[in-house]
C-alpha cells in the first residue's frame, strides 16, 4: 500500500545512523556491533547529523521496500534534516555483524509526526542491513514494518490524508508528490503544522459550517465551469458579492451571474484550483489559484486577445444562512493579474515592473 511505503521512507532513513565498520576482532564482534549502535543512536538523539553523514560514502544509498533508491550525500542530508525537525528517537534491540553487513534487530521509532497521528511509536521487524566499506556505510537495506504497526499506521495516516486532501490539497500535493514524502526540514515543519491544525479542528463540523463549505465549493466549481444557472440554487435573493480590485458589489443571483459569467467571455481553459480551506461557524474561506487564457476582449481594459496564460492567486470568503450564500467576498492579486496579461507598471523613481 502506498502510504505504508511512504512511511518507510520517513523512518528507514534513521536506520542508516546505526551502522559503520571498523577493524573487528572476531571474538568481540558482537560487543563492537552493540557499541556502534549505542554510539549512533546517541548521535541521532543529539541531532548530530553532520557526523552521521560523514559515515556514508558519496554514493551511499538507502533501499526501501517498493521504492527507488535514495542515493547520495545530499539526498541523505535532506532526509536527516527532515528527521531532526521531527525530533525522532530510536530504540534498537540488538545488532550483529554478518561479514561486511551490520544486521539490526527490531527497531522502535518515536517522532512528532507519529505523535500527531496518535501513535506512540512504530516498530520494525529485525533484519535491516547496512553494508559497510572501509568504515563507511555503502548501502542500507530496510526491513519491513511489524504487522500491527503496519495496520495502525495505515489507519492513522489514511485518516489524516483524507482531511488534508479536503482542506489542504495544494500543500499536500507539494509535500506528498505522487504519494511520496518530500524530505527536508521545511517539509517536516509543514507536516507538524498541518497535523496540528487537523487535530485542533472539530471532529465533526456544525451543520452551518458544513453548509458554508459545501456552498463555497459549489461556487468555486461554477467559477470554473461558467454554468451560472446553477447559482439560483445556492445564492440568496439579497446576497452580496464584493470584489477588492475595483471595489464593486454585485447583488442577488443576477449580480452573481454577471460577475462570475464575465470571466468566460474573455477567458478560455479556465481552471480554479483550491489551495486551502478554513471553515468556521456559518462561513468558509477558500484560498485558490485561477488559471486561464485571455482569448477574448477583457472589457475596456484589454480590448484585444493577448493569448497569454494568466495565473492569479486569491481568496474567497463565503457566508451562508438558511442553506444559501448571503455574502461572498473576493480578495485577489490585482497587480499579478495585470502583469500576467503583459501589463507594465511604472513606479516612482523610474522602475518598471513587468513579467517576461
Amino acid at each position: 500500500m502506498r502510504i505504508l511505503v511512504v512511511s518507510w521512507q520517513l523512518l528507514a532513513v534513521t536506520l542508516a545512523l546505526t551502522g559503520t565498520s571498523a577493524a573487528r576482532a572476531g571474538a568481540d564482534a558482537g560487543g563492537e556491533a552493540a557499541a556502534f549502535v549505542a554510539r549512533y543512536v546517541a548521535l541521532h538523539a543529539a541531532g548530530d547529523f553532520h557526523s552521521l553523514l560523514a559515515l556514508h560514502t558519496e554514493d551511499s544509498e538507502l533501499l526501501l521496500p517498493g521504492q527507488p533508491p535514495i542515493r547520495g550525500r545530499q539526498a541523505l542530508a535532506d532526509l536527516f534534516a527532515f528527521d531532526a525537525a521531527l525530533d525522532s528517537r530510536l530504540e534498537i534491540a540488538a545488532a550483529a555483524f554478518d561479514g561486511d553487513d551490520l544486521v539490526l534487530g527490531a527497531i522502535v521509532e518515536r517522532n512528532a509526526l507519529f505523535a500527531a497521528l496518535g501513535l506512540e511509536s512504530i516498530r520494525y521487524l529485525p533484519g535491516t542491513r547496512m553494508t559497510l566499506r572501509e568504515g563507511r556505510i555503502v548501502r542500507t537495506r530496510a526491513a519491513d514494518l511489524e504487522p500491527a504497526s503496519r495496520s495502525e499506521l495505515e489507519a492513522a495516516l489514511g485518516a489524516a490524508l483524507a482531511w488534508l486532501r479536503r482542506y489542504r490539497p495544494a500543500e499536500l500535493a507539494e509535500h506528498l508528490p505522487d504519494g511520496r514524502f518530500r524530505y527536508d526540514a521545511r517539509a517536516a515543519h509543514w507536516w507538524r503544522t498541518a497535523l496540528a491544525d487537523r487535530n485542533a479542528a472539530p471532529a465533526r463540523l456544525a451543520p452551518e459550517a458544513e453548509t458554508a463549505e459545501r456552498l463555497g465549493r459549489e461556487l468555486m466549481a461554477i467559477w470554473q465551469s461558467g454554468e451560472t444557472a446553477a447559482l439560483a440554487g445556492i445564492v440568496a435573493p439579497e446576497a452580496v458579492y464584493e470584489e477588492n480590485v475595483r471595489g464593486q458589489r454585485f447583488v442577488g443571483v443576477d449580480g452573481f451571474a454577471g460577475y462570475v459569467g464575465h470571466v468566460h467571455r474573455w477567458a478560455s481553459e479556465v481552471e480554479m484550483e483550491i489551495d486551502r480551506v478554513t471553515v468556521g461557524s456559518g462561513h468558509a474561506h477558500f484560498e485558490w489559484r485561477f488559471r486561464a487564457v485571455q482569448s477574448g476582449p477583457l472589457g475596456d481594459l484589454v480590448p484585444d486577445p493577448t493569448r497569454r496564460r494568466v495565473e492569479v492567486r486569491g481568496a474567497t470568503l463565503v457566508e451562508a444562512r438558511d442553506g444559501r450564500i448571503v455574502r461572498a467576498a473576493d480578495h485577489l492579486d490585482g497587480l499579478g493579474f495585470v502583469l500576467s496579461l503583459g501589463g507594465r507598471v511604472a513606479l516612482p523613481g523610474g522602475r518598471v515592473l513587468e513579467r517576461p
